[in-house]
């Protein structure tokens, strides 16, 4: 066997295990629950602008769970992204650290019920931010019909 074999040998060994213990870090559980989440979120249907982000923040007031106000808040997905959820306006309600992680990918009802949470308030309050309210313009067109003035009492 020539000297150049052995070396190249050695390299390709050293390669080889260099790229096994490469790929053993990188195909840890959280790794791969990281490149999955990433691939759904590439080819989600993501338009939820910072704008959007600071209104609905606005809105709220507050963690959209607890009610906790005065803590940084979190981007929580309704309806998680791991059962077709996306991040837009429709499926965003800011939540805090603790309570994001809590929910983590679970549904929103049951996991509102395990922690004891209000959770008809919360589907009420949720409603009243995503109904939107219409504008002044608005209340000319003929989709909202004049208010009906209460005839005043007879007799």
């Amino acid at each position: 066997m020539s000297t150049a074999t052995a070396v190249s040998c050695r390299t390709i060994w050293s390669r080889s295990s260099a790229y096994d213990l490469f790929m053993v870090s990188s195909n840890s559980r959280r790794a791969r629950a990281g490149r999955k989440r990433q691939r759904r979120m590439r080819t989600a249907d993501n338009d939820l602008s910072p704008a959007q982000w600071l209104e609905i923040k606005e809105v709220w007031g507050g963690c959209a769970y607890c009610g906790r106000s005065g803590v940084p808040l979190q981007r929580d997905c309704v309806q998680p992204l791991s059962v077709g959820g996306r991040y837009t306006v429709g499926n965003i309600v800011p939540a805090c650290r603790s309570c994001n992680a809590s929910k983590c990918n679970a549904e929103v009802t049951g996991w509102m019920r395990r922690k004891g949470l209000d959770e008809e308030a919360f589907l009420r309050r949720l409603r009243d931010v995503m109904t939107p309210t219409p504008d002044l313009a608005d209340v000319d067109s003929p989709d909202h019909p004049d208010p009906v003035e209460p005839e005043a009492p007879r007799g």
